[in-house]
């Protein structure tokens, strides 16, 4: 059996001394998104029994909460994940808010809101009157209105902040309240997400979370200029979701490490075929390959088929086990994040 804890990460000294890698051996990691308890209760056992890490990327404003299928972790409950080997990673804080208003342009179109302060980007009360762009002062979010309803722009993506007049003004510097003034949005919003991350990262560290500071970006934010440069000033590598595309030695951003949803692949939920397609494509080429999965999917939800997936637990856990196998046939290293970050970006074994 493998130690997971112990080889999850190399202290600097320990890196000092390791062997230089000139070209690391093919490698496989495999990350749980959200932290979800079925990821204690079925996921882990799952891990040992077949001698392969899974990581687990929480939340930790979500300690405890509700899901739409179910309950996240305690902090307690991923204590004990950790303690039983698992690699406990960084999810953002909140996985919603973190995002807000710097990916992709979503209108929630017809949302109605009410009892908020609207301002126009003069500073003035929202009439009415005229279709535009408002910020609600009191959350820090923007909408648009069509005289009748407001939309909330949930996401706003970098080339739109031109059409945001700067609120704040064109200074450096800091306001008569001590509050930081910005000449762009999009330094406003680097620096409110850089704020966020500091706070997760510290939570999981100052709980023993060794590798708190890896992020798993939260919905595609991966490929977002904003979260790329707040992940910058906080953790030493992030993962984001980028097709099938493998990571090679040498030629990887370490706060954009590509991973692949073996999900609702090319063939179907947790398709053998594809993962195992997936296995010799990396092992016939080298690299690092990451897989990103949910254990908050519909198919976990019980023994047996249900829902839009036509699979149920018992069955992902057992195409799981046919690929794991594979790999484990083809000889292929199925390492923890922290463990393919340290072979493939800093270049120690």
């Amino acid at each position: 059996m493998i130690d997971y804890k112990a080889r999850n990460r190399l202290t600097s000294v320990e890196q000092k001394i390791s062997t230089r890698i000139i070209t690391p051996p093919p490698m496989l990691t495999i990350i749980d998104d959200d932290g979800h308890t079925d990821y204690k209760d079925y996921l882990l056992p799952f891990c040992k029994e077949v001698n392969a890490p899974i990581s687990t990327a929480v939340t930790p404003m979500r300690f405890g909460g509700q899901s739409g299928v179910g309950r996240y972790m305690t902090l307690a409950e991923i204590k004990e994940c950790h303690a039983d080997g698992a690699e406990v990673l960084c999810h953002s804080l909140t996985h919603t808010p973190d995002n807000a208003d710097i990916t992709h342009t979503h209108l929630v179109n017809g949302q109605h809101v009410s009892g908020k302060v609207f301002n126009d980007l003069s500073g003035n009360p929202v009439t009415g009157e005229t279709d535009g762009i408002y910020h609600d002062t009191t959350a820090d979010k923007w909408y648009t209105y069509d005289g009748q309803n407001f939309g909330e722009i949930t996401n706003i993506t970098i080339p739109d902040y031109s059409a945001l007049v700067d609120i704040y003004a064109d200074v450096g510097g800091y306001s008569n309240n001590g509050q930081p003034v910005y000449s762009t949005k999009q330094s406003y919003y680097i620096d409110k997400l850089t704020k966020y991350y500091t706070i997760a990262k510290n939570i999981l560290k100052q709980n023993g979370f060794d590798d708190g500071d890896i992020i798993v970006y939260n919905n595609d934010t991966g490929d977002n200029v904003v979260s790329l440069n707040a992940a910058k000033r906080v953790f030493r590598c992030g993962f984001d979701i980028n097709g099938s595309r493998i990571n090679t030695f040498g030629g990887i951003d370490r706060r954009q490490v590509h991973r692949y949803s073996i999900e609702n692949s090319i063939n179907g939920y947790y398709g053998v075929a594809r993962m195992k397609e997936l296995i010799d494509q990396v092992v016939a080429s080298g690299g690092w390959m990451v897989w990103t999965m949910h254990t908050t999917g519909q198919e976990w939800r019980g023994t047996t088929a249900g829902g839009h997936t036509g699979i149920g637990r018992d069955e992902v856990l057992n195409r799981l086990r046919q690929a794991i196998d594979y790999a484990h046939s083809k000889n292929l290293m199925i390492v923890t994040a922290s463990y393919g970050c340290s072979a493939y970006i800093d270049g120690v074994s």
